[in-house]
Parts: structure tokens; sequence; C-alpha cells
């Protein structure tokens, strides 16, 4: 019997929460009897997380993805991820007889820009299935969709947990990092021996360095920059902190449940539906009442731990990597055989 074939296609030499959502699909996929292929992401970084059997393919301008897509030659299924993706998919998908499936990863129509205009024109009508990744982003997205939350490994590990709220998340303005650290300086919890402990780079960094100095809780705030080791972060930390005010689905966050640790986040964006009521909540924007909430949690061990283990278990029944590929196939395969529709 022939294997199925799918490219997963990103223009991109990053390893952020798209490509590793990638590499885990790709990775389920090809255990599932696909023979997978991967175009874009970090070529160290999706080489050390894919499996030995997945191919990959370095593409960082959409030229590259053109022709790591040619050369690949015939496919059943083309999966884009992202507008500079999609564009030369959908250029291809008939001369590589495939069906084309896009993911919208966040929650901006396609065609903000003049080229992007020029792009929608194009892929749209191409499109086979498109997926959105929450409900968020499907509501935020004009064309049809299918909501299909992404998935992440479960996880049983256990580690020593040290008294460290951890930030996880592009230092852009849509991530509102400045809430964290205004809250974390009104928590006083770096009087107590606790920790604040931000991964990620954007724009925003050396001003977000500033407001800490500003604030005179630089001696108990690091900016940590990129890490190869999110799920080892996460595991080792008290709590993590999510501020962003339109998150499309926070992939970080999910994470995070799966390792047990207990989250803060804004009631906004896909927050409340990924994690349900197994949260410490809080307004965005809203620093008083996130300090407070810091505050309960690193305060009551008790509470920590019923969150966490509630989170653990939500991400095991609605967020496992399994499910996600599980109910993938089966759109992929409705595709191959005619029964597929492009969404709601």
């Amino acid at each position: 019997m022939t294997r199925p074939t799918v490219v997963h296609v990103v223009r991109s030499d990053a390893f952020a929460g798209v490509e590793r959502y990638i590499a885990e699909t790709a990775n389920g996929l090809a255990a599932r009897g696909w023979t997978v292929d991967v175009i874009g992401g970090d070529p160290a970084a999706m080489r050390r997380h894919l499996a030995p059997a997945i191919k990959h393919r370095p593409a960082t301008t959409t030229r590259e993805v053109h022709h790591a897509l040619r050369q690949l030659g015939r496919r059943d299924i083309i999966h884009a991820h992202m507008t500079a993706a999609e564009l030369p998919a959908a250029r291809l998908k008939r001369k590589l007889h495939a069906r084309l499936v896009v993911t919208r990863h966040f929650a901006t129509p396609r065609g903000g820009t003049v080229k992007g205009r020029f792009a929608k024109r194009l892929i749209e009508p191409r499109i086979d299935l498109q997926i959105a990744i929450s409900k968020f982003v499907a509501d935020a997205t004009p064309s049809p969709c299918v909501v299909l939350h992404n998935g992440v490994q479960s996880s049983g590990a256990r580690t020593q947990r040290g008294k460290v709220v951890v930030v996880m998340q592009r230092l852009e303005p849509e991530k509102d990092t400045s809430t964290a650290l205004r809250a974390w300086a009104a928590s006083g919890l770096s009087r107590e021996g606790w920790r604040l402990m931000i991964y990620g780079r954007g724009s925003e960094e050396a001003g977000l360095q500033s407001v800490a100095r500003a604030r005179s809780i630089a001696d108990s705030v690091t900016f940590a920059g990129f890490t190869p080791d999110a799920r080892g972060v996460l595991r080792s930390a008290e709590i993590m902190l999510a501020t962003a005010v339109a998150e499309p689905f926070g992939l970080a966050v999910v994470e995070a449940m799966a390792e047990g640790t207990p989250v803060i986040a804004t009631r906004a964006g896909a927050h409340p539906e990924t994690l349900g009521e197994d949260a410490a909540f809080f307004p965005p924007g809203d620093v008083d009442i996130c300090a407070a909430q810091l505050q309960r949690l690193a305060r009551t061990p008790s509470v920590r731990r019923e969150i966490g283990d509630h989170a653990q278990q939500r991400q095991r029944r609605l967020f496992s990597i399994e499910a996600h590929v599980e109910r993938l196939e089966h759109l992929y395969r409705d595709q191959l055989s005619g029964r597929g529709h492009r969404g709601r």
C-alpha cells in the first residue's frame, strides 16, 4: 500500500511556536505511516526535533519555498502555515497534484497589506481546507475555517521547582510584557526570594529592560532570551504568567499545562478557550489584579498544586498531540477521498 505524502511549509528561519508545532505534528504523522517533508524553520533546531525519516529543507524567502516545493515533486497534501508560505503553495498545488491545506495561526485577516491583498486573491480560491488553531482565530477569519486546536506532548516528568515565575513570549507590543514587569514590581515577591524569568526576544527588549531598572526590580528579573528547552524551563518553574491581550492559541501556555505548571493569564484572546477555568485570570493590562494573582499563587502552594493539576488533566484530555494528529489525519483523508470541505 502506498504511503500518503504530506509536506508542511513555513517561510522561516526561526524555531518559535509555529515551527515547534510543525515539528511535533510532522513526527506524529510520520509515526502514523505518512511520508512527511518539512520546508522552513531553523535548520539546526528542526533537524534536532524532527524524526530521522523526515526530510527538512530550509526556506527563508518565498522564492526558496517555491524552489523547495518544486524540487519535492508530487505530494498528496501541501500544508502551508502563514501567507508567505501559502502563496507559493497555492501557485504549485496543481503542478504537484496536491490538495492545499492551510492553517491560520493568528487572529488577523489575510491580506492586510497591498502585497497581502494580491496574495489573498491568488491563495483563497485554491484552498481546499482552512484550519484555525482556535475559535478565537476562526471568528477573526472571514473565510471558512475548521477549528482544530494545536496539541502538545503530554508529560509525566518531575523536577525540582524553584521560586520562579516564567514569562515565555515574543517581546512585541501585542504581548504586553510591560504589564508583567509592572505587576511583578507591585507584587513585592522579589523581597520573598522569587525571581521573574523572561524568555523571548523582540523589538521591545531594550525598553523592557529600562522599565525593570526604572521600577527597581532589575536585580530580580532575568531577560533570558531564546531557550531551546521550553518544556524544561516550564517544568522547573512554579508559575507561568501570560499577558498577551489577544493570544491566538498560546502554545507555551498549553505546554505549561502539560507540565502541571499553574498559569496566570489575561482573560482575553484564546486563553479562556484553552485554560477553561483552570487558571488565575486577570483583565488585560490590569496591573493590580495581576499582582494580586501572583501573590496568591506564590504564597499558597496548595492553590498552585490544585490549579496545576487541573490544567494538566485538561491538556491531556483536550490538547494532546496524539488527539490533534488523529483528527488532522482524518481531515487529510477526507480531502484525499473527496469528502473534504473548506470549513464552516
